[in-house]
């Protein structure tokens, strides 16, 4: 009898802990699945401290890494299902440290504006912030600063990094070819400072963002502008400051901003306000938009929405502990071609967010761009970045829609070459050869480059460049001097990439779905079904990752494993790597292959 209690008790023990695990497996996957009931008037709740990316990953573990908060097109069809919901009256934005460029800031301030222009109200909180974070905050009606807390602002840099001086320091001598006078990927392996070409598309770049958030702020909040520009030399960082500047219309608590705005739907004094009354009415966005999921239909046409995010690289997409997403080549055909074969397509919209990357993955993706294109309008909408092998696949569509502070253009080619000889000295590693042919060893790391290697090398990021060329010309109905005038490498923003007709009009998602309307013969602002791809997984898809673990080792699919010692090199640069887009891409597509790639993504600070 003891026995069978004890093997009782084990049994229990056994199935709680499965249990235990199984609702630790399922509470991340649930998470945003819930959905309530909207008890009018609403107030709904968007938290804008963290991480804001285009689109997750489909898959749920490369989510899991990549870590969102929100995901734009989630945010933007849901203020944009609101502002025409007759249950919400108005939203409480709390701004926190921005997870999110100036390109996805114009997007969200754009959708604000349409929310407000609806009749509908907008407050904004926040307790810690910068001018990225107030730039999205002062598109609402009121914007409230916790007590005794600040805002940093006090203007803008851009902080650029070199890495010769590391390279020296462990032995490595980058051997690197560059196509533009303003491809700057270079210069970051044998510089240790801006070129000047590099420094005048910065600057160009830096003063555009300064001059569009000053014409910003001093619209929203009736500032006069010299005094503001003299406030910014000075630097603002205290409440009572912005309040002075009437940058603020007051300092409370987060509890009293959310009272105020129920109040306000309510039509009544926020001092008769209770906590039960602001519970009821203040709806997490998240939560209002899983009761939104299948919805009316619109009714006009279909199109198709088509994310591309990443660093371009061969092989399948996926994510990159150190460098982030990647966009595979073979995932991206493959995906287009599924979009191909959908017929009730009116037109589709390709969301671009990359840096750039491999230039053969970015000529194989323009191809499966001007493919679809065969059977169905296409246009690119531009986010925060889409630049060099981000701005190639775009130009294979019918038209280009970028955001006014979108990076994009960087039209130039490089490649590096790494001469470890030294280090393999010091390790006391020597090397023997044999060889077939003169030009077998042509590339290695284990000695410089002979006079007739290097003529090759140049030649092969030459043709390169020409091609990147052709296709620019090609899609944007320019000669090759043309192209050639407006490429070199330079970085544009969107605005100036519409004076060079690099882009077709300025304008976020909204102004790009418009753009793909008129192309199918639909009425501008018209309902419309959308299809976005990729899909993400079902329930039962990512059930089936967390148990098999299926992802766990494959997150950086598309990189090629024999690359660990370079990208080990890569590790040390701790937290700068984030921003080194050319220099990630130069360790993981592997020794001599062209890169059409940003240098590094510009953080606007």
């Amino acid at each position: 009898m003891k026995r069978t209690v004890l093997i009782l008790l084990a049994v229990l023990a056994v199935v709680a802990i499965v249990v235990f695990v199984a609702a630790m497996l399922l509470m991340p996957l649930l998470r945003y699945e819930q959905r309530v009931d909207v008890e009018a008037p609403a107030i709904l709740a968007i938290d804008l401290q963290g991480l804001v990316v285009e689109r997750s990953p489909p898959d749920f573990f490369s989510a899991q890494l990549e870590g969102a908060e929100h995901d734009l097109f989630d945010l933007r069809m849901a203020i944009e299902r609101a502002s025409r919901d007759d249950r919400v009256a108005g939203i409480h934005l709390r701004i926190g440290t921005p997870g999110y460029g100036w390109a996805k800031a114009e997007e969200l301030r754009a959708n604000l504006a349409a929310f407000r222009k609806a009749g509908k109200f907008v407050y904004a909180f926040t307790a810690l912030t910068n001018e990225l974070g107030y730039y999205v905050a002062a598109s609402a009606d009121s914007v409230f600063l916790l007590p005794h807390s600040g805002i940093e602002m006090n203007g803008f840099r851009i902080e650029t990094p070199f890495v010769q001086e590391l390279f020296e320091k462990v032995g490595v001598q980058p051997q690197v070819e560059a196509i533009g006078v303003y491809k700057s990927a270079a210069d970051m392996f044998r510089r240790t400072n801006m070129s000047e070409p590099d420094r005048e598309a910065t600057r160009a770049i830096l003063d555009g963002i300064y001059g569009r958030f000053l014409d910003a702020v001093v619209e929203a909040r009736g500032v006069d502008r010299e005094r503001f520009m003299r406030a910014l030399d000075r630097g603002v960082y205290l409440g009572r400051d912005f309040k002075a500047l009437r940058l603020v219309d007051g300092e409370l608590h987060e509890s009293e901003v959310r009272r105020r705005a129920v109040a306000r739907a309510l039509g009544a004094e926020p001092g008769s306000v209770l906590p039960k009354d602001v519970e009821a009415h203040v709806v997490d966005i998240r939560a209002y938009a899983a009761g939104l999921r299948g919805g009316r239909r619109g009714t006009a046409g279909t199109i198709g929405l088509v994310y591309a995010i990443g660093a371009i690289t061969g092989g399948e997409s996926g994510y990159d502990p150190l460098f982030g997403r990647t966009m595979g080549a073979e995932t991206m055909k493959r995906l287009f071609r599924k979009v191909g074969e959908d017929r009730s397509l009116d037109a589709v919209v390709i969301r671009v967010d990359s840096p750039g990357g491999d230039a053969i993955a970015s000529e194989e993706i323009w191809g499966a761009v001007e493919s679809l294109g065969e059977s169905v309008p296409v246009v690119v909408s531009m986010g925060d970045v889409a630049a060099s092998g981000g701005y190639y696949l775009s130009v294979g569509a019918d038209r280009i829609v970028a955001a006014p502070s979108t990076l994009t253009g960087s039209i130039g080619v490089f490649g590096v070459l790494f001469d470890a000889s030294e280090v393999y000295d010091k390790l006391g590693i020597d090397w023997d050869t044999l060889e077939t042919n003169p030009a077998a060893g042509f590339p290695t790391s284990i000695r410089p480059l002979s006079v007739e290697e290097r003529e090759t090398f140049r030649g092969l990021i030459e043709h390169t460049y020409l091609s990147f060329l052709g296709r620019v010309a090609e899609g944007r109905d320019m000669s090759l001097e043309e192209a050639d005038s407006v490429a070199q490498g330079r970085v544009w923003s969107g605005a100036a990439a519409a004076e060079h007709g690099l882009v077709d009009e300025v304008g976020g998602l909204g102004v790009a779905l418009d753009a793909a309307r008129v192309a199918a013969g639909i009425e501008p602002g018209a309902p419309v079904e959308l299809h976005v791809y990729p899909r993400q997984e079902t329930l039962l898809d990512r059930l089936r990752e967390a148990f098999y673990l299926r992802q766990l080792g494959g997150a950086g699919a598309g990189i090629d494993p024999t690359s660990a010692r370079q990208r080990a090199i890569a590790a040390v640069l701790g937290e700068i790597a984030e921003g080194l887009s050319g220099f990630g891409v130069a360790l993981r597509q592997g020794p001599g292959r062209a890169i059409t790639a940003l240098p590094w993504v510009p953080a606007v600070r």
